[in-house]
């Protein structure tokens, strides 16, 4: 899963290729990057990065609800939990709504 965080555009380097700390920072801010298994049990989704941007996540998992109406998939976070065991002090409650396009 590759996605950006919030409906703000994203803002590219003022000189392309040639991204300052700054502008690399608030660019890596924006977005969410993880790969790797997930499991369906009822209308709960588990994922297991094995890949992710946050290495702590590696190994972990996050949970959430999720309903489907049409051609609309809602996503609805529950748990966030990094391999070590910590949890996200605030994992719940962010939605993402998928609509498949024709």
């Amino acid at each position: 899963a590759v996605f950006t965080n919030g409906a703000e555009p994203r803002v590219p380097s003022a000189k392309p290729f040639e991204a300052t700390p700054e502008e690399r920072a608030a660019q890596h801010r924006t977005i969410t990057v993880n790969t790797g298994t997930y499991s369906v049990s009822g209308s709960t989704i588990t994922y297991r990065p094995m890949v992710a941007k946050s290495p702590g996540f590696v190994g972990g998992q996050a949970t959430g609800d999720f309903t489907i109406e049409g051609d609309t998939l809602t996503l609805v976070s529950k748990s966030v939990v990094y391999a070590d065991g910590t949890a996200s002090p605030n994992p719940g409650g962010r939605t993402m709504t998928l609509r498949r396009l024709p």
